[in-house]
């Protein structure tokens, strides 16, 4: 639920906090590796191909709101 908005403000707050580095490249990274994580959790704990709806809907939630905050940081 709150997954999206704190990829974005995350996203926002390391690519202000360094111009120079890449945002949308680092948000991109943050988010793979969480996902990867993620994904490593559910298979090791539950059968993944029951949530795999639900799963595919939140990650993609994420990357967005980590690209939509990653792009904002960037306007400036």
């Amino acid at each position: 639920m709150f997954g999206a908005p704190l990829f974005c403000l995350a996203s926002f707050l390391m690519g202000r906090k360094t111009p120079a580095r890449n945002a949308l490249a680092f948000a991109a990274t943050s988010f793979a590796v969480y996902a990867i994580i993620d994904v490593a959790v559910l298979v090791a704990s539950s059968d993944i191909l029951s949530y795999i709806g639900i799963v595919a809907l939140s990650l993609g939630t994420k990357f967005f709101g980590a690209l939509l905050g990653a792009r904002f940081a960037q306007q400036r």
